[in-house]
């Protein structure tokens, strides 16, 4: 008993002589990573290039994607993901201090005031298509070694990305795996890596990322990547996206969170439940909302119905005086626990002084149970998927059939 007093004295005395952190202050500095540890989220802008990142059926699949979230989860530090459509974008990110590390194909010797982290993957540089210009994406870091190669005649393309490359059409530089990808091998002209960028300040967020790089757990996952196909010029999100675009009140990413989160794109799964289907419907509900029976197997069908029951939660929403712009988290939590249970957490928080009106931060703090955290995946998944999607579309703007070069100044 006495050695547990003197221990708790001890602690005591330490904790107003050294002080304790402010986890509200810490929370909000998520720049800051010295060589003091702090907690906080890491801020990612990620160039959703070839490898890097792209979206199958809903699931953001990708290497360099892949093996940070392996750090987030080994660290405890959350992920804030932004999206640029080119690698000079995502290093001014950082250069800026809007983000904390940049994700793409980024070689270590172009990146002025920028520190590298250790490689992300090696690799041959290799030429593919026709003779003449050689193209490079636009707003790309050119090493010194690609500068003075001037056999090359190294050209800027108008696609910043090389995903969006044309290899049929005009020459380009670029990694193997890349012109793998196009059914070609090209001719091998120097050695190659990627890397992420940080700031150089930010020594432990360096350290904590090259550890991660370097370790064999990292190096089992390129192993088993290099082994995937990963779609190139595709911005497709689903193989329904067809589907699941032009409805009003739901665009194509919210649909998509719905539907990965429901069955993982399974048109014929069942629920123990007995909800059936992409939508994962329960039969009797389903034929109600389509006044007559129903092949929930089949997505067409299953789709239209979903899109009926979306609609229907909506109007109990809107009857409730919940405002268009607060609405959607109400119809996702409905839609996985029904809308009573979310009614009766609405009018539990209006009681304990919460807004009825507004989810976040206020009747989640009530509505804690599958339907709170079904609101927040899906929320959480249909960010991820329009920030990639604006990435893509505005470097599939800037890319043609035959990309217009400009020459590179030297």
């Amino acid at each position: 008993m006495i050695k547990h007093w003197r221990w708790w004295m001890t602690l005591v005395v330490v904790t107003l002589v050294v002080g304790s952190p402010n986890p509200a202050v810490e929370l909000e500095r998520t720049a800051d990573w010295t060589e003091v540890w702090m907690e906080g989220p890491v801020r990612a802008v990620v160039v959703p290039d070839f490898g890097v990142m792209h979206v199958r059926d809903g699931k953001i699949e990708g290497y360099d994607v892949q093996i940070l979230e392996m750090w987030s989860r080994s660290t405890g530090h959350p992920i804030h993901w932004t999206y640029a459509a080119s690698v000079a974008e995502a290093l001014e990110a950082v250069r800026s201090g809007q983000a904390d590390v940049a994700l793409g194909p980024i070689p270590p010797d172009a990146l002025g005031d920028l520190q590298p982290t250790s490689a992300v993957r090696r690799f041959t540089w290799v030429r593919v298509g026709p003779e003449g210009a050689t193209m490079v994406p636009n707003g790309y870091p050119k090493p010194l070694w690609m500068l003075q190669a001037d056999s090359l005649a190294l050209q800027v393309a108008q696609s910043p990305m090389f995903r969006f490359a044309d290899p049929d059409s005009v020459g380009w530089l670029m990694p193997k795996y890349v012109a793998e990808s196009f059914g070609t091998r090209g001719t091998s002209i120097a050695k190659g890596s990627m890397h992420w960028a940080v700031r150089p300040g930010d020594s432990l967020l360096t350290a904590e990322l090259n550890s991660h790089l370097r370790s064999r757990k990292v190096k089992r996952t390129l192993g088993a990547w290099s082994r995937q196909s990963a779609p190139r010029r595709d911005t497709s999100l689903s193989r329904f996206d067809a589907q699941l675009t032009g409805h009003d009140h739901w665009d194509r990413a919210t649909l998509t969170a719905l539907i990965f989160t429901e069955s993982r794109f399974n048109t014929g799964i069942v629920s123990p439940a007995g909800a059936t289907g992409l939508m994962q419907l329960i039969p009797s509900t389903a034929e109600r909302m389509n006044r007559g029976p129903v092949d929930l197997t089949d997505p067409a069908q299953n789709i239209r119905v979903g899109l009926r029951y979306l609609r229907y939660l909506d109007l109990f929403w809107h009857d409730r005086g919940v405002p268009p712009e607060e609405r959607l988290p109400f119809v996702m939590a409905s839609y996985n626990t029904g809308p009573a249970p979310v009614e009766r957490a609405q009018k539990k928080a209006a009681k304990e002084g919460y807004d009825p009106l507004i989810w976040f931060g206020n009747v989640d703090q009530i509505a804690r149970g599958p339907g709170s955290h079904y609101a927040r995946k899906t929320a959480y998944l249909s960010r991820q998927y329009r920030g990639y999607l604006s990435a893509l579309r505005q470097a599939a703007r800037a890319a043609t059939p035959s990309p217009a070069a400009k020459t590179e100044s030297k």
